[in-house]
């Protein structure tokens, strides 16, 4: 039996977590959708095992979409991958339950709205300043001045 993906108009307390973020955060409701396949050929079946997922094997693993071959009728599978913007995505969604503290459980995803997630940012880190201090500045073009003067 083939599972289908509720409309996004049902509660979220009537949805699985993976559900939710197909539907309500990734607007997965088609079980042909990118996503859905790439979950599906990733061997995702439960929210819990998003967190698993990395950058590089976002843009690696592709998955399959069958499309018409042009005359004859026929049709192939066609290797695809997930779009940057959607690969974006995915990610923002795991840096968001990961940044939600050790003590998440599957109802957390359900805090998680798509308006939300438009504006949420993750903590940025502080980066140090690339440039030297002045004061090493000075001392590098002293001993360079006087060096080149003798």
């Amino acid at each position: 039996m083939t599972r289908q993906l509720r409309s996004r108009i049902i509660p979220a307390l009537n949805m699985d977590p993976l559900e939710h973020v197909l539907v309500n955060l990734l607007g997965a409701t088609s079980l042909d959708s990118p996503y859905h396949r790439f979950f599906a050929e990733y061997g995702i079946t439960q929210a819990s095992e998003l967190t698993a997922i990395t950058e590089a094997r976002l843009a690696t693993i592709s998955f399959g979409v069958v499309a018409p071959v042009a005359g004859d009728g026929t049709s192939t599978t066609v290797c695809m991958f997930l779009l940057p913007a959607q690969q974006d995505r995915i990610m923002k969604i795991i840096t968001w339950f990961l940044a939600q503290g050790p003590n998440v459980t599957n109802a957390t995803w359900f805090v998680l709205t798509p308006a939300m997630l438009e504006y949420w940012q993750p903590a940025l880190v502080p980066v140090a300043s690339a440039a030297p201090a002045t004061s090493v500045v000075a001392s590098v073009a002293s001993v360079y001045s006087t060096s080149v003067l003798t």
